[in-house]
């Protein structure tokens, strides 16, 4: 899997993260703080990340690439600032590597629907 950084959350220093990227599998990768207390089902994972690191989609090579069929990954909002985002756990040595993952984060693949969930939640808070 190749990937290409899309941003992180602005609050980090420079060798922190969250963090967004591109891949050439048609599908996100998050990097955000592992969530205690949630258990996945085999081979998924739970982050959480700002939601400033969203708006790094924005970025993404991948915007009018058709999403038909994908499912929309599970995401929702915390009441601090935050999404949990619920995807495939990445376990690709190639794709980790240059991401110098902590022990306290982990990375989820999830399909380009990402960005129709986010389009949708920022609508709607602006309807607000």
């Amino acid at each position: 899997m190749k990937i290409t950084f899309l941003g992180k959350d602005p609050q980090s220093q420079d060798d922190e993260c969250p963090s967004l990227y591109d891949t050439d599998r048609d599908t996100y990768l998050v990097q955000g703080w592992r969530v205690p207390g949630i258990t996945p089902v085999a081979g998924q994972a739970c982050v959480e990340v700002p939601r400033a690191v969203m708006g790094h989609l924005a970025k993404s090579s991948q915007l009018t690439t058709p999403t038909t069929g994908q499912a929309a990954p599970m995401v929702s909002l915390t009441g601090h600032g935050t999404y949990l985002i619920h995807g495939q756990a990445v376990t690709d040595a190639e794709a980790l590597e240059p991401l110098d993952v902590p022990a306290h984060e982990d990375v989820v693949e999830v399909p380009l629907t990402l960005r129709d969930v986010m389009r949708q939640e920022y609508a709607g808070a602006s309807d607000t």
